[in-house]
This record gives C-alpha cells, structure tokens and sequence, in this order.
C-alpha cells in the first residue's frame, strides 16, 4: 500500500482510513463509516482551507455536490467536512475502479447505453447550474453493482486553487486546452470522446460516428446545444442499429423545446428512479405483465438465428425463489473463450461463465434479465428479457 505523502489522515466517525491514491491535487482514502457502519472513499484535499472565503465556497460546493449525486449515474456524495490538519474532505460510495482500468472498452452497445446515462447525468448537472470540466474514462467509475457513475471532477477549484492540466488531452475540448473557459460544450466535447474512446471499434457505425464527430467538433458552436440534445441523438443511433433504447434520466418540466419533444414522443418522462431500484421501461414492463399472468415460473423459446455465427440462447427460463429469482439456460454451443453477457433490468451487461444467475429481490418486485454470447470480445444477439418475482 502506498504512502500519503502528507501522512495519515484522522477524521472523526471514521475508522481503519487508509491512503490508497493520488489524482489531481487530491488523495484517496478508504475508511469505514462507524455509524451507519459501511465502507467509503474518503477524498481529501491536499492543501488546507486557505482562508474563511475559502471554507464557505467549500461548503457551497459540497452542497451542490450532493445535490446533484441523487442521480442514478453521479457519484453518491454522503458527508463533506474538514479534517483536523485543516484539508477540506468529501466522503462518498466505494466504487471498484475506472471503466478504462486495465485496457477495458464497451463496446458500441454498452458504450451507447452510458453515453445516455452519463449525459443525463451531465444534464442534469448543467441544469443545477454545474459544469463537471473533466468527463474522461477515470472520472466514469465502476459501483460493486456494476452501474457506471460519473465522478465529481475539479475540487480543487471550489477552493481558489490553481488545478494541474489534464494528461488526457484528447478528452479535453480544444478551446479549453487553449485557456479558454469552460462550457457546457466543453463537457459534450468530453463525453464525445469518452464515447469513441471506450466503444473500442475501428470503423464505427456510421450514425454513431457522425452523432460524436459533432459532439466533438473543434468548433464549440458545431456540436450539440447541449448534453440532452446529444443523449436524444445517442437514442436514434440505438434505435436505428436495432439495440434496446436506454431510458433517458432527467427531471423534464417542458419548459425548453427539447423536453416538450420527449414528453410528446414518450407520453410521459421516462426515467429509472434511484440506482438499484427495478424499475422497468414499458418493454421490460409489458414482458413482466405477461409473466405474472403465467405464473412465477417464466419459460422463453427464443430460437432465432444469429447473422454473425455467435450462438443466442434459445431457453432462458426465470422461477421465483424465496427473496430471489433464478434464471437458467442451457449451454447454446459456446466456444473456447466465449463468454455469457448478462443484463438485469436493461442496466450494464455483466459477463460470467457458466449458465445460471440468482438475483435477490423483495415480494412485489419484478426482476428481468436477458443473456447474450460475448465472443472475441463482440457481444451476439441478447434474448427477449424474461421477467419473474420471487415467491411470495
């Protein structure tokens, strides 16, 4: 375990702090919260609160900060304070790492499905009057429940503190490399990049690669009006490649064109509700229904053939367990190497070896999960989501 340079940290209702990094201007620590007692990440200034001035632009932030962590893709901020040898601290989930950790990318499909969770993120961020100036792969963090989320970026300047230049100049937009302010276009530009960065295919589709040629365009005045304009246009590209359509994760009050067009188009604002909630969209909703009609014992024939050789699983079956649903399949034919993709309730595809998955849940939930085969690192076609609840 590597040292602080600045030495141990003691903050108080904390405990076993221990410095595990450092990342502009700033160290990490992991702890354990002693009441409610949980594990966190503890990130610390490296400078102390230079003056009163200094302390309440901190508190403001923090206050922001937490604000806008009630997104389902923002970082969860839990406390903020000030540590004994004066450092400003901000204590938040664990998370497992970056989504770029070693040499990790998406893929088109799951890259897609973050860039319109992360731009509601950044929406709903530029709506509270916040610009994030560092959406790049190492500020899209990994939860142990494998939902990406995007971390707070900049403490440094919350306290007047002149911040380092980012190494990841080409998540940078060119008008801020150059001195100029930061933007809302600035933070599109950002996850423009991201986007292309973390799909990790050469050449991409050509409706994905003309939406992130615009979000990145040199010219701030050429890319997307803002983070939601570039979420609806992340959705047409998922629409016309035939993937399921991410649920977009906005407060909308009608007010701006944008907003009146997706409460025309959906009937209503569709959203996922906080992380970890299983809420359905109305596709995962409808196959639920017809469950719960059948009975707890769900069973799909799906055979289909598969353009790209990939085999697709052909009997994915879901039966509700006390506290659980347990979903099997059979092996479709996999090959040395292939992998199954697995997606609970439309979120991030998790991949696993061998058939089968167990999923917690309460009585009156309804959880639903479709399976893909991932080969060579490209993933086939993903079932129909089969949807049960546990037993009561």
């Amino acid at each position: 375990m590597p040292a602080s340079p600045l030495g141990p940290l003691a903050v108080p209702g904390f405990g076993d702090v221990r410095f595990h990094s450092s990342a502009e201007l700033v160290d990490i620590y992991t702890a354990q919260q002693l009441s409610p007692r949980r594990p966190v990440l503890l990130t610390v200034l490296q400078q102390p609160v230079p003056s009163d001035a200094a302390r309440e632009r901190f508190r403001a932030a923090a206050d922001q900060m937490a604000l806008v962590s009630a997104h389902p893709s923002v970082l969860t901020v839990l406390q903020a304070s000030i540590a004994s040898d004066g450092r400003p601290y901000v204590v938040t989930e664990v998370c497992t790492g970056h989504i770029a950790e070693g040499g990790r990318v998406l893929g088109v499909e799951d890259a897609l499905a973050m860039g319109v969770r992360i731009g509601s993120a950044l929406e709903t961020l530029h709506r509270s009057s916040v610009l994030h100036g560092g959406v790049r792969p190492v500020h899209l963090l990994l939860t142990p429940f494998g939902s990406i989320v995007l971390a707070a970026s900049g403490y440094a300047a919350a306290f007047g503190i002149e911040s380092v230049p980012s190494p990841d100049a080409v998540f940078t937009a060119p008008e801020v490399r150059s001195g100029g302010r930061l933007t809302v276009a600035a933070d599109v530009h950002g996850l423009g990049a991201t986007l292309r960065a973390m799909a990790g295919e050469e050449p991409l589709p050509g409706a994905m690669r003309r939406v992130l040629d615009r979000a990145t365009a040199p010219d701030p005045a050429r890319r997307h009006t803002s983070a939601l304009e570039l979420v609806l246009e992340l959705r047409e590209v998922q629409a016309e490649l035939g993937l399921a359509v991410t649920p977009i994760e906005v407060a909308l009050d009608g007010r701006s064109p944008l907003d009146a067009r997706i409460i025309a188009e959906a009937g209503r604002p569709v959203h996922r509700g906080r992380r970890g909630a299983r809420l359905a969209s109305w596709g995962l909703l409808a196959a639920a229904v017809a469950a719960i009609a059948i009975g707890a014992s769900t069973f799909a024939s799906l055979a289909r053939s598969s353009g790209t050789g990939i085999p697709v699983v052909d009997d994915l079956r879901a039966e509700g367990e006390a506290g659980a649903v347990a979903f099997d399949w059979s092996d479709p034919g996999l090959e040395p190497g292939d992998r199954y993709r697995v997606r609970v309730d439309g979120g991030i595809p998790t991949q696993q070896d061998e058939p089968g998955l167990r999923v917690d849940a309460a009585v009156g939930e309804t959880v639903c999960l479709s399976v893909s085969v991932s080969r060579h690192g490209r993933p086939g076609e993903h079932t129909l989501p089969v949807c049960a609840s546990p037993a009561p």
